[in-house]
């Protein structure tokens, strides 16, 4: 049954009315501004996975190529889990500015299966249980991360300035990407399978 509209008061809209009608103006502008600023969340996800992906993916596949493939283990050693969860989020926040918690674990997921090829799910249990028991290899992973794409921004800049100041041919590109991967097998391939231990003698 419809609820019938309250009187006017004298031709007019009473009290009651104008402030039902106030709180329903001010409910649908809450609503318009969730919905948009929850299609804008998704966006920035999607961009900053697919920037982590783009960034990554490439490396690992020279990994698995030096390796001759990795097994599904690694994928769940505390260092790998910390290295790559960081370096996703890294690449992701740089591309798509800050991303609240829901947003940045759809990046971080999407972008681990990216990767990876595991199911995105399992990524945001380890992260949280890793991080809640302080596990060191994780730690590390994630300093050495950070460490990795510091070190490959300078190198990016530098190879840039170069460029623009004339002291390089575009020939000569090739060997930051040397550098980059050089970094890369510094940084991951050295402690796959080794954990926090890193390269053995």
């Amino acid at each position: 049954m419809l609820a019938r509209p309250l009187p006017r008061v004298n031709g007019r809209l009473s009290a009651a009315q104008i402030a039902d009608e106030r709180e329903a103006r001010t409910l649908m502008i809450e609503f318009e501004v969730k919905r948009k600023w929850g299609v804008l969340s998704l966006w920035r996800a999607r961009r900053g996975r697919r920037a982590a992906t783009t960034a990554i993916s490439p490396l690992m596949n020279k990994t698995r190529q030096r390796l001759d493939g990795l097994p599904d283990s690694v994928w769940r050693e505390p260092y790998v889990v910390g290295f790559l969860g960081m370096l996703i989020t890294l690449h992701a926040t740089r591309n798509a500015g800050s991303l609240g918690t829901a947003a940045l674990a759809s990046a971080q997921a999407g972008a681990w299966s990216d990767i990876t090829g595991m199911a995105a799910s399992l990524v945001g249990e380890e992260i949280c249980f890793l991080t809640a028991a302080g596990d060191k290899a994780f730690d590390l992973g994630c300093r050495n991360a950070t460490s990795f794409f510091e070190a490959v921004d300078l190198l990016d800049r530098r190879s840039e300035e170069s460029l623009l100041k004339d002291r390089i041919s575009l020939d000569d590109c090739g060997d930051a990407e040397e550098d980059r991967s050089a970094l890369w097998a510094r940084y991951f391939d050295a402690y796959v399978g080794n954990g926090a231990s890193g390269p053995q003698p």
